[in-house]
């Protein structure tokens, strides 16, 4: 939708190795790996909370059932333990931070603009030097009649940049900093799976650091609350909740995937003294309500070997939210074609719009997210 008329092209191109690492296996149960590699958890097929404390990437050919296909490959040394042979205890140090190419394009600038009196500087924050790694530790048991884990989270917000914004002072004007990027952000992780002939029950839950940002409107004593107990951010330190409960199922000839899923939030009592200051002047703080979400899978294969698959897909998964059409198959071994049509937002189509907008034309651009679309991917893997 362009505010002159016409239609607007939105190319994306992209040559990148996913995967290089390698494995080594110093003594009996003990696995090392080292390189480039995605890493994926959760017992949920589709999507999990607990995967969601990991970077997205992108599926450049459009919609995918598979996590995977949507988690970045990060720069990983990955210690695997395995005291028993259905116990697994793994722990991940990620030395570098890397920024997923969904976002990388963001670009706000790093000047101020000035509104009703106030300047706002801006600012992108990127985890650097010796504060850049992060960490991960999960604990595995296999069992025959059902699969948990537990996982703990060290890192930063790498699914979406956080805007925050600091007050700097009074000098004539109320002066801002606007930052917007990446911060330290703990979570931990429960998970469980309880197999019932071709389907499994499952259920999980990731609780992990998030911001509540506060309207302040100029009101000196909410700034000074800022001032005192949040280092004058207007981004309050609060903690979500995420959990999805589903069923998945695979027989021979067909599969499906029912999800039900909600955040909720609540406060850190870390800033007790702060919501104190905020309820004697504006009463209870109200959390954003996200109410209980379904998602739904239903697919058929093209043969038994299950290398090939059509369905139809409605509800919100890793890499897209909306109601797609999906139709896939295998020429050969390594070669695989795969066809889209959807009603519904993709990040993929977010990261296309990203590094296609800044044109230098002027134009005003509000772009459909939800619309018909069609996408055709051809893959190859070795």
């Amino acid at each position: 939708q362009v505010i002159e008329s016409g239609d607007i092209e939105l190319p994306y191109q992209s040559l990148a190795f996913r995967q290089a690492y390698i494995d080594v296996y110093p003594i009996k149960g003990v696995t090392i790996s080292a390189g480039k590699q995605t890493i994926v958890w959760g017992q949920l097929d589709i999507f999990s909370p607990v995967d969601f404390l990991l970077p997205l990437d992108i599926n450049p050919m459009g919609f995918s059932l598979v996590k995977a296909d949507n988690r970045m490959p990060q720069t990983t040394v990955k210690v695997s333990y395995y005291p028993l042979s259905n116990v697994e205890f793994s722990g991940y140090l990620f030395p570098m931070y890397e920024e997923s190419g969904l976002f990388k394009n963001i670009d706000m600038g790093d000047n101020y603009t000035e509104y009703n009196g106030v300047k706002y500087y801006t600012q992108k924050m990127l985890p650097s030097g010796d504060q850049q790694s992060s960490s991960a530790a999960r604990a595995t048991w296999y069992a025959s009649f059902m699969t948990a884990a537990v996982t703990y989270y060290n890192g930063f917000n790498n699914v979406f940049p956080v805007f925050r914004e600091k007050y700097l002072g009074f000098d004539n004007y109320h002066q801002f900093q606007t930052e917007y990027g990446y911060y330290p952000k703990k979570g931990v992780g429960a998970e469980l799976s309880i197999p019932l002939g071709k389907m499994s029950i499952k259920g999980e839950v990731a609780v992990s650091d998030d911001f509540a940002t506060i309207s302040h409107e100029g009101n000196q004593q909410m700034i000074d609350a800022l001032v005192n107990y949040n280092n004058g951010y207007g981004s309050i330190p609060v903690y979500q909740a995420f959990y999805a409960v589903g069923i998945d199922a695979d027989f021979d000839h067909w599969f499906y995937n029912l999800y039900l899923m909600s955040i909720i939030y609540f406060k850190n009592p870390a800033m007790n003294d702060f919501w104190g200051v905020y309820e004697s002047l504006n009463g209870a703080y109200e959390f954003p309500s996200i109410p209980v979400f379904p998602t739904l899978n239903v697919g058929s294969y093209f043969s038994e070997e299950k290398k090939g698959a059509y369905g139809v897909a409605l509800g919100y998964f890793t890499g897209g939210l909306g109601m797609f059409l999906y139709l896939s198959n295998q020429f050969n071994e390594s070669l695989a074609w795969g066809l889209s049509a959807d009603f519904g937002f993709n990040f993929s189509d977010f990261s296309m719009l990203m590094n296609n907008s800044n044109d230098g034309s002027g134009v005003s651009t509000n772009y459909k997210f939800f619309e018909p679309k069609l996408t055709m991917g051809l893959g190859y893997s070795i």
